[in-house]
């Protein structure tokens, strides 16, 4: 199969400020989705992502794969309360069956 990777920075603003091929959105206090425009084969996608801050402090991250085209990012304090921060992300799809490679028979 064929693989691709997407990755970005995304402000506290939700406007992407690096990486390529998506688009993200701001949905709510410390929620943002990730509309990426190379669809993964049924779902077959990893997408990680960190709080990239300046200050010190804890973070909890948690990233929701929503569809073949979206993610979405949710980011809280060490309270457990919503918090808007920039943060980066790489995702890693197969946008095709991954098919075993052939092996060939020796005589």
């Amino acid at each position: 199969g064929v693989a691709g990777r997407t990755w970005g920075t995304v402000g506290s603003d939700g406007v992407a400020t690096h990486g390529i091929r998506y688009t993200p959105v701001r949905n709510q206090l410390g929620w943002y989705s990730l509309a990426f425009d190379d669809a993964a084969f049924s779902l077959e996608q990893t997408v990680t992502a960190n709080v990239v801050s300046a200050t010190a402090g804890l973070f909890g991250v948690n990233v929701e794969l929503v569809s073949a085209t979206q993610a979405d990012v949710r980011i809280v304090d060490s309270t457990g309360t919503a918090v808007d921060a920039a943060f980066s992300f790489v995702r890693i799809f197969a946008s095709e069956e991954y098919t075993a490679a052939p092996t060939s028979a020796s005589s």
